[in-house]
């Protein structure tokens, strides 16, 4: 059974250093859309611009795997965003997936 895990950082540095940690563990970062787990669609912009603005990059998480597990790793672009980004996160992810713990 695969395990779900969404890790929130407060931006591209720490994606970077965090998917060079994952490797070491067997765990590989998936380039294409269509190896990306169903899980995580709901965090996939379906559209291009984000919130109307052209020059702005659309915000799609970096996805991880490994044996049984998935990882969505996203960035909130500085911390002043974190709690603004895993909020706008959980409203996009539907109930059915969701364990509040």
């Amino acid at each position: 059974m695969t395990k779900y895990c969404y890790l929130l950082t407060e931006g591209a540095q720490d994606i970077a250093f965090l998917i060079k940690l994952l490797k070491y563990q067997g765990i590989k970062q998936i380039e294409k859309r269509s190896q990306v787990d169903s899980f995580w669609d709901e965090l996939i912009p379906k559209t291009f611009s984000h919130n109307d603005e052209l020059n702005r990059q659309v915000p799609v998480p970096k996805f991880l795997e490994g044996d049984e597990l998935s990882i969505a790793l996203q960035g909130a672009v500085g911390d002043t965003r974190l709690v603004n980004t895993i909020q706008e996160d959980l409203d996009l992810k539907s109930d059915r997936h969701l364990n509040y713990r």
